[in-house]
């Protein structure tokens, strides 16, 4: 059976864009990311400083910022990708920052398709915001127990991640031919 997709454009965003993808990236990050979910990371904290965070991330030289839309309409964004050029760093690996894709368009090969527009290799980058899949939690829901909100592991299981470090023998334990999550590189 054939993989299902919805019919989408690809664009480099615009300033206009901007207000959606830090709103967005905020938000969505807080609900499905580990790290915000420590204790001592208490809602006021994280909003003023990860706001400085992507701020800082979005005005860089190297930093690209691509968002999916509706092919009739380009105002109506279904994603985005926030990736920098490692070349630009003297990096060996480019680095995406986020990706985010609205529910009702979640594996419908829009994440795919931003990644794919990017250029570069999505078997060997470095990325600094994980998110995990979330479950949806509602016993009265049709979908209660399964996967309703993708994070960064979904796509991880399409382009594998290092886990550990990056070897080229294949006999290492530690070997993971994939990417490498890096969150210093904010």
């Amino acid at each position: 059976m054939a993989r299902q997709t919805i019919p989408h454009k690809i664009r480099t965003a615009k300033n206009e864009d901007v207000p959606f993808i830090v709103s967005t990236w905020l938000n969505n990050y807080r609900k499905g990311s580990d790290f915000t979910k420590r204790p001592q990371i208490i809602p006021p904290i994280y909003f003023k400083y990860h706001h400085a965070v992507i701020e800082r991330i979005l005005i860089r030289q190297s930093c690209r910022a691509v968002v999916a839309h509706a092919p009739e309409d380009v105002d109506t964004i279904l994603g985005f990708i926030v990736w920098e050029t490692g070349l630009l760093l003297s990096l060996p690996r480019d680095i995406v920052h986020y990706i985010y894709v609205k529910e009702p368009f979640q594996g419908l090969g829009v994440a795919s398709s931003l990644v794919t527009s990017c250029g570069f290799d999505p078997f060997s980058i470095y990325f600094t915001h994980h998110t995990r899949d979330r479950k949806d939690q509602n016993p009265t829901s049709p979908t209660f127990g399964k996967v309703r909100w993708r994070g960064a592991e979904t796509l991880l299981k399409k382009w594998p991640m290092a886990y550990t470090q990056e070897t080229t023998d294949k006999r290492h334990p530690n070997f993971v031919d994939g990417n490498l999550y890096v969150p210093w590189l904010i």
